[in-house]
């Protein structure tokens, strides 16, 4: 789904998705000023044509040939949204630092907690939760 504004002058056409961090999701809005017509609810896109990558905003997603999003006017942004398009941004958060007194004994530990820190940040839960080791 993509998003479709007025920002003072311009028109925006945005993103938005989120990304795991240690404590709690960062949003994280991609935008770009774009000359477009708001009234066509789809843009269509495709990567295979022999004339490189092809793009239109259309009124039906009926052409195999594309893959499609929607696209939605949003009325209003959070403020933290628009402090962002203005360029003001927020620090983010330190990521959480632990020290190991000795891992050298418990080999391949490193690339188990690898694996297993990014499981759980992937699903939310510890390896004990999900009793895998």
């Amino acid at each position: 789904m993509i998003w479709s504004f007025k920002h003072k002058s311009s028109n925006i056409l945005a993103f938005f998705t989120a990304y795991m961090y240690w404590d709690g999701d960062i949003p994280i809005l991609a935008y770009t000023e774009a000359d477009f017509d708001r009234t066509k609810p789809f843009l269509a896109y495709k990567s295979d044509s022999p004339k490189g990558e092809e793009w239109q905003f259309c009124d039906e997603a009926d052409d195999t040939r594309f893959k499609y999003a929607s696209v939605i006017d949003v009325k209003s942004l959070p403020d933290a949204f628009l402090k962002s398009i203005e360029g003001d941004f927020p620090d983010a958060p330190d990521p959480v630092l632990i020290e190991l007194q000795d891992a050298s004994r418990w080999p391949g530990f490193y690339s188990r907690f690898r694996c297993e820190t990014a499981m759980s940040f992937l699903y939310g839960t510890s390896a004990e939760e999900r009793n895998t080791y």
